[in-house]
């Protein structure tokens, strides 16, 4: 118990890794098992030897600035609904309940694109943050320090607004942290509110984003009524779909992209040499070119085929092997074995709060890269608010 108090992140990560190499396998054997090695080989030495050197030297200590958690801390939740508002009058429509009037699913991932597509990067990034940092972090704060009348109001809009950006993720961002303490804390009933509240938006947006699903009683072929034993054989097997659906999603898709990546570059694709970061065009004075989107019609051509456009996300360490090949597994390595380290010290004293505010964030990383997890993936934010609040009234 000890070990994993003090190593957390690494225990939680090496699950993320081990349903990896289950889609990896899954889609493309042991092909590419040995570029894995090197990448996990480089991670586990820095977070390893890094954590040994700094607690033998009686590590870093981090102090927290001067707030008064009770009366300051309340601004975030405020800021966070103001955000809300001001992004759905920006956006004009309630754009999943639209969706559940259109007939094909053509019509509804042109609705969903259209949320962050029609948007400025600014709009786009503001959202992101709050979704993913300020909204999460208010509601597990105000849960703690039991602020009823705010944490109802961040709970119920919250939700409602995440339902309404049509992502399926957002609900389990927003509600994960509090539903992770709450489990730590066993507080049952919270459990259970925040397990329904998921899985009511999550089946929700599935059948909306799947109209031959919620409309099983229209044929294909003419619109013609199918007979009752045919229509309720397939309603029985709606939640069937949903339930086979995610089980692909969490577990075999990651690992199938990552082997998607690796077949396309360098390939197809060269090595990007440091223009895929985003952030790097200001030093590189390069484009940023996004492999993401690049890829996505050599993975799905029947989709490019019909028009369709989307993002094949895939784990942080395959965005540096994107960029330098062989040598970005050893940059990747190195900098998410310094990161988890760092984490690990910043919550030493703090491992429910730890779990709670980190583990939806490392989750994460098996379709994302760090620097999307840190800046607008929010979990930079989050740290950042725990930093400043977290020592005056120990969260």
């Amino acid at each position: 118990m000890q070990i994993f108090k003090s190593h957390s992140l690494l225990a939680i990560y090496h699950i993320i890794f081990a349903v990896l190499i289950y889609g990896i396998l899954r889609a493309s054997g042991i092909e590419y098992i040995n570029k894995l090695l090197l990448f996990y080989v480089c991670f586990l030495i820095t977070y390893l030897s890094s954590y040994n050197l700094l607690k033998k030297n009686n590590g870093i200590t981090f102090e927290s600035v001067s707030i008064n958690l009770n009366k300051s801390v309340l601004i975030i939740p405020i800021i966070s609904v103001v955000l809300i508002f001001f992004h759905l009058l920006y956006l004009g429509e309630l754009h999943a309940i639209n969706a559940i009037k259109l007939k094909t699913i053509t019509e509804v991932i042109q609705l969903r694109r259209s949320i962050t597509a029609d948007s400025s990067y600014l709009i786009n990034y503001i959202s992101s943050f709050n979704i993913k940092g300020i909204l999460p972090f208010s509601l597990l704060v105000l849960l703690i320090l039991k602020k009823k009348k705010l944490y109802w109001i961040i709970f119920t809009l919250g939700t409602f607004y995440v339902f309404c950006l049509m992502q399926k993720s957002f609900i389990i961002i927003f509600l994960g942290p509090s539903l992770i303490y709450s489990l730590l804390k066993t507080k049952w009933l919270n459990v259970l509110k925040y397990s329904a509240s998921i899985s009511i938006v999550m089946i929700s947006l599935v059948l909306i984003q799947n109209p031959e699903i919620r409309n099983p009683e229209v044929s294909i072929k003419g619109g013609a009524i199918k007979n009752s034993e045919v229509l309720n054989s397939e309603k029985k097997s709606t939640f069937k779909k949903i339930f086979l659906g995610l089980e692909k999603r969490i577990l075999i898709i990651p690992g199938q992209t990552v082997s998607g990546w690796f077949k396309f570059i360098p390939e197809y694709l060269p090595y990007q040499k440091g223009s895929g970061y985003r952030f790097a065009k200001f030093i590189t004075k390069k484009e940023h070119s996004n492999y993401a989107k690049e890829i996505y019609p050599l993975m799905y051509p029947s989709y490019a085929a019909k028009g369709y456009k989307g993002n094949v996300n895939v784990a942080s360490f395959m965005y540096d092997y994107a960029n330098f090949g062989w040598k970005g597994f050893i940059l990747s390595g190195l900098s998410m074995g310094l990161l988890f380290v760092f984490i690990e010290l910043l919550f030493r004293n703090h491992l429910i709060l730890k779990l709670s505010l980190n583990t939806i964030p490392v989750f994460l990383l098996s379709s994302q890269a760090i620097t999307t997890a840190l800046f607008s993936g929010g979990w930079g934010l989050m740290l950042i608010l725990f930093f400043l609040f977290q020592k005056k009234e120990k969260l």
